[in-house]
């Protein structure tokens, strides 16, 4: 599994050229009705802005929008950032409020490159990894046994609750439901585990 960067919160940035203002913004995202309702509520915030660019990265999903703006000028830049710098699960809008002149598509296209640039240099960055997430219920009389063999494969645990049984969730970076099954047959009451997003400081 690939490491990436992203962003737990949004960062913004602004510049001027020429007379038009172009509003950067880089949100941490994780579905397209993410997207949708932020390219929405910032349409709502700026009613006079004429476009509202932006390029996304999800997982394997990825878009450039250059929203009627000359094709190749706004979309493809702002993906290109958010590709060159290793990042997923993220969205960078730029809002231009066009200020009556205009400026070509060459310079059109380094600007919007600009202000998304500094969307990501304003944002704090965070290395993150996909893991399994393991649950794991156990004989009430086996819990030391388990957590042993997790400290000893250096696996982190998540939380550990007690009651008629001993429930444990931790992170793998592997699929290891098999060796579990394995190991444990006769303490093992119930393997489950799913994909999730963890962020460096947080393990």
């Amino acid at each position: 599994m690939e490491n990436y960067l992203t962003v737990k919160e949004k960062s913004i940035g602004h510049i001027n050229v020429m007379k038009s203002d172009f509003y950067s913004f880089l949100y941490h995202v994780e579905s397209l009705e993410e997207v949708d309702s932020i390219v929405k509520s910032l349409r709502n915030e700026y009613p006079k802005a004429r476009h509202v660019c932006y390029a996304y990265i999800i997982d394997n999903l990825k878009r450039g929008n250059d929203d009627k703006e000359p094709s190749g000028t706004a979309g493809k830049p702002l993906l290109d950032i958010l590709e060159k710098n290793h990042m997923n699960f993220c969205l960078i809008c730029v809002v231009r409020i066009f200020g009556g002149v205009l400026l070509g598509s060459g310079r059109l296209l380094r600007t919007y490159k600009e202000a998304g640039v500094l969307a990501l240099n304003n944002a704090k960055l965070f290395k993150a990894n996909e893991y399994y997430l393991f649950n794991v219920n156990i004989k009430i009389n086996a819990g030391n046994i388990f957590k042993n063999y997790l400290t000893k494969n250096r696996l982190v645990i998540n939380k550990i609750n007690y009651g008629e049984n001993v429930n444990i969730e931790f992170y793998s970076k592997d699929d290891i439901k098999k060796e579990l099954e394995d190991l444990f047959y006769d303490i093992i009451l119930d393997v489950s585990f799913k994909k999730t997003i963890v962020l460096e400081e947080d393990i």
